[in-house]
């Protein structure tokens, strides 16, 4: 798989059981281990944080970082730490809208935006899953949904014949469906 397609498809996320390796090491206190595991998850925390308060964005990523660093030990489960973190992203979301209004209003607009955290949420257990498959299966899931290539065109860049795309498409997601229960 070339690095290009690699990086865009998700690559960099991996899933359970590499998250477990992480977070022990980072509890060890590797600084490269913390690194990685905040580019994990940078794209998860901003996606909730820009939809529930784009103007805080990164004020509340630097505090869910930080709370992060600071509770990390204490993670009981892991596999939990997406929703853990969506926790924690909404709840500072949600101290930030308050402290800003006081009218009413805030349960309305919070509601809102709440509506597209369930996507976020679905989307990112997707990615995780998606990096578990097979190098080839990640390269088509990436052309075919992500860059919404025709079957010549994924032909030429996979150098697969278009006859089997399909098959291969479906066996992919099969695979897929079946991670994601």
């Amino acid at each position: 798989m070339s690095p290009h397609i690699r990086k865009r498809a998700g690559a960099s996320i991996k899933g359970p059981s590499d998250d477990l390796l992480l977070i022990r090491s980072c509890i060890q206190g590797h600084s490269e281990s913390w690194a990685r595991l905040i580019r994990r998850y940078e794209r998860l925390v901003y996606s909730i944080a820009h939809i529930l308060c784009p103007d805080e964005s990164s004020d509340i990523f630097q505090q869910v970082c930080l709370e992060l660093y600071e509770r990390l030990g204490q993670l009981r489960d892991e596999a939990a730490l997406p929703k853990w973190l969506i926790t924690v992203t909404r709840r500072k979301c949600y101290a930030v809208l308050r402290a800003r209004k006081d009218d009413g209003t805030l349960v309305e607009e919070w509601d809102d935006r709440s509506s597209h955290l369930d996507r976020i949420e679905k989307q990112h257990a997707v990615e995780l899953c998606v990096a578990q498959l097979p190098d080839k299966c990640q390269q088509l899931v990436y052309l075919l949904y992500h860059e919404q290539l025709s079957y010549a065109e994924v032909s030429a860049k996979l150098n697969i014949p278009v006859s089997s795309i399909g098959p291969t498409r479906a066996r992919c997601l099969a695979k897929l469906k079946q991670m994601l229960g």
